[in-house]
């Protein structure tokens, strides 16, 4: 078991809660990933997605959705192919995969709401796990470009979409109150 800030506590083994299809996904997603560890740590990488689904399935029963945010890296980091995650959870499911998968010039194309929902979720869980101050605001950034672009109100995401904006923007806010605090701290040491 993992706490992942953001993604409550996270069983590797227990699937317990997911539909067949969403538990497929997940075992997918944990044999595609295997025992490679997430970048600068020693954790298995699937914790990421699997909080990723965590985050999700607090905001929305979305079922290809929370299947996408399973699989959201997969294509990325792994050998499996778009054409498999079509081939084995649909198209729709492939459609947010590809909308969220970084292409060879470090970006992606997110064109629907479940798309901008999994994205969000992924860099608001990144974002928990970072201190690289140039990386969060940078992501901060793209946040509200996501914002402006994906709050109409003919999109059916929008609640969800702004509560994970909401907690975004929260994590900013405390993210400039720990650095106020620390700065106080400094210098009342210095006096």
């Amino acid at each position: 078991m993992c706490r992942c800030l953001y993604g409550g506590i996270v069983d590797l083994e227990s699937t317990a809660g997911m539909n067949t299809k969403i538990k497929e996904a997940y075992l997918f997603a944990k044999k595609a990933h295997g025992n490679k560890p997430r970048r600068g740590t020693k954790k298995l990488y699937i914790i990421h997605p699997l909080a990723v689904y965590n985050i999700l399935s607090i905001l929305t029963k979305d079922e290809n959705v929370l299947i996408a945010a399973l699989l959201h890296d997969v294509v990325e980091d792994t050998h499996i192919t778009n054409k498999k995650i079509e081939h084995k959870f649909g198209k729709k499911v492939a459609d947010i995969v590809r909308e969220v998968t970084k292409d060879k010039d470090d970006e992606f194309d997110l064109k629907t709401g479940g798309g901008a929902l999994v994205k969000l979720a992924d860099m608001l869980h990144n974002l928990s796990n970072n201190t690289n101050k140039k990386y969060i605001y940078e992501k901060i950034e793209l946040i509200g470009d996501m914002d402006a672009r994906f709050n109409s109100d003919n999109d059916p995401d929008k609640d969800t979409l702004g509560e994970i904006l909401d907690t975004c923007a929260e994590l900013d806010r405390a993210e400039k109150a720990m650095k106020l605090d620390r700065s106080i701290r400094k210098s009342k040491r210095t006096k």
